[in-house]
């Protein structure tokens, strides 16, 4: 075989940057023994702020980490990725970035109505990372020199203009296009601000003619046709590219980076979007998607061939905390401690954790508030989806598979405390398994997707992410102590159990290594996905927690009572292990 042919079959070797707002991650994928493997990853310090202000640096100091621990080299005496990898197995032949350090779209939205176009303007705005810094409604009692006063005041990346349906003919909108216009000509000379238009279609040549040729004017499809449909795609796309263009490519030492390899950046949210949509095709079902980020959080509810994407870049675990108090009380968060403590405390952690993002809990106390606030901060998250348009309610979505990322997950000792904090944030119904990324190689292989599809699911074939169990959560109500649902364990061990749970309690069974056979029967009025009293057989793997009956009820109540709430609290993390 002749060198050149050698090269051809070659499998390729993949290496991703992932890029974040503390930490950037690099990993490297390869094949061992025939089969994709993670090769190795390595950790460091994210340098796109001062005194660095070069991603470079970040990304590169990382990789030198990768060389040091895998031996194998990298980079060139320049600093640049070797590129493709040679036969004596030193470069790569793919590099590949993922990138969610850049600072969030400061996003002005200009519309008719908070309960339908704004709403729905919104919900495109939480598909990227953005920050919606003012809101022109028929609420604002602002008068137009104080509205344009506020797109001076604020120097928005985006105006984000919607409003009235179809076929109507609303000359109000047009009184905030001038608005608009008026604000983002004044503000011209040390800014370019473009204007995306996603409203009445019937208005839109006069939209256009307010706009003038010296605005950047983006025309969509109306996100809000009707006021029972919605249309988000194009809009979402739209934003998306202007992301890209405003945030992404401006961030410090990016053009250096993107000469080592020949695909663009991708936002970190979008490749866990990619990867979900992936599990989803696997699992051949819903999956959701849950991202407990430093600087966002982040949710997918993805299909085999659809993701919704949400993503709120004003909640996080780091310096964005304190925000939490923006929509939730003090009292609010400490309804989830088993313990006593004073509001005092809870505004003096929220603000330390947001002055020092990277400091992880001390205590176990520490541990419970920070998993308080954790639960405070997906169910806000949680709020933005699962919406009914025809009927306008939300419903828990159902699904096959729960992927869950973030260093709160992945510094949390016992996988049953993590399952908990799910459980009591989203209040999520059905049968389903629980993973976790525990090494933090999801956005990587959402990446990695476009290119080799081998590489993916070789990779997770390897185990790379952490089986935390199954939950069974039956629909219906009953008094307390009436039973919900009948539940029958037989392993390939050949041992037996079964017994009833009781409405209103959180009961774990574990399953032993290898298959189990589990049998769940509801009573009359609790449903587990197959209608009411309708019984299941399913087989199931072990995992670490193993089988969580979770018949509390949708949705969970908790006692009015300061002392009965707070002995419920504990009972619930005694009985999942925390």
């Amino acid at each position: 075989m002749t060198n050149t042919e050698t090269e051809e079959t070659r499998p390729e070797s993949f290496l991703v940057a992932d890029c974040g707002s503390t930490n950037t991650r690099v990993l490297l994928f390869d094949v061992v023994d025939g089969v994709y493997r993670l090769i190795g990853r390595a950790t460091t310090m994210t340098t796109t702020t001062a005194p660095w202000s070069d991603i470079t640096q970040g990304i590169t100091n990382a990789i030198q980490q990768l060389s040091e621990m895998t031996g194998r080299q990298l980079l060139s005496s320049t600093g640049k990725v070797l590129t493709p990898e040679k036969a004596n197995k030193t470069g790569v032949d793919h590099f590949m970035l993922v990138v969610s350090a850049a600072p969030a779209l400061k996003t002005i939205l200009v519309g008719l109505s908070e309960d339908v176009s704004l709403n729905s303007a919104r919900r495109v705005l939480h598909t990227v990372y953005a920050q919606e810094v003012d809101t022109f409604s028929l609420s604002d009692g602002r008068s137009e020199d104080e509205q344009v006063a506020a797109i001076m005041k604020h120097k928005p990346d985006l105006i984000f203009l919607t409003g009235g349906t179809d076929g109507g003919a609303d000359q109000r909108l047009l009184t905030f296009a001038r608005t608009v216009s008026l604000g983002v000509t004044m503000l011209t000379g040390a800014k370019r601000v473009p204007v995306l238009y996603a409203g009445n279609k019937e208005q839109r040549e006069e939209i256009t003619k307010i706009m003038g040729e010296g605005i950047v004017l983006h025309v969509e499809n109306n996100v809000r046709p009707s006021l029972n449909t919605e249309n988000l795609a194009d809009a979402a796309n739209m934003i998306g590219n202007l992301y890209q263009d405003l945030r992404i490519k401006e961030l410090p030492g990016l053009h250096n980076v993107l000469s080592w390899g020949k695909y663009p950046p991708l936002p970190t949210a979008r490749a866990f979007a990619t990867i979900t949509q992936y599990f989803a095709a696997l699992q051949k079902g819903q999956v959701l998607g849950v991202e407990l980020g430093t600087e966002s959080v982040t949710l997918v509810a993805a299909s085999q061939d659809h993701a919704d994407l949400t993503i709120r870049s004003d909640l996080g675990m780091g310096r964005s905390i304190i925000n939490i108090l923006k929509y939730v009380k003090p009292a609010e968060i400490a309804h989830w401690m088993p313990t006593e403590i004073s509001n005092e405390e809870i505004r003096d952690f929220l603000y330390n954790k947001s002055l020092y993002p990277q400091t992880i809990a001390m205590s176990p106390e520490e541990l419970q508030l920070e998993h308080a606030i954790a639960r405070e901060m997906l169910r806000i998250a949680s709020l933005d989806t699962a919406v009914d348009w025809q009927s306008g309610r939300r419903a828990p979505l159902p699904f096959r598979l729960l992927l869950v990322r973030g260093n709160t997950f992945a510094n949390t000792p016992r996988p049953g405390q993590i399952i908990s904090v799910l459980l009591d944030a989203l209040q999520p119904v059905g049968i389903f398994a629980v993973a976790m990324d525990r090494y933090g190689i999801l956005p990587a292989l959402g990446a990695l997707a476009q290119e080799s599809s081998l590489a993916v699911v070789q990779t997770l074939e390897s185990k790379i992410m952490a089986d935390l169990g199954w939950v069974v959560v039956p629909v219906g109500k009953a008094q307390p102590g009436h039973k919900a649902l009948h539940v029958r364990i037989e392993s390939e061990q050949q041992t037996h159990y079964e017994g009833d749970v009781e409405f209103g309690t959180l009961e774990v069974f574990v399953l032993e290594r290898g298959r189990s056979t589990v049998t769940l029967t509801p009573s009359r009025r609790f449903d587990v996905g197959f209608g009411p009293g309708k019984s299941t057989t399913i087989t199931l793997s072990g995992g670490e927690v193993g089988l969580v009956v979770d018949a509390r009820g949708r949705p969970l109540q908790l006692p009015q009572d300061t002392v009965a709430r707070r002995s419920l609290v504990r009972q619930w993390l005694y009985d999942m292990g925390g």
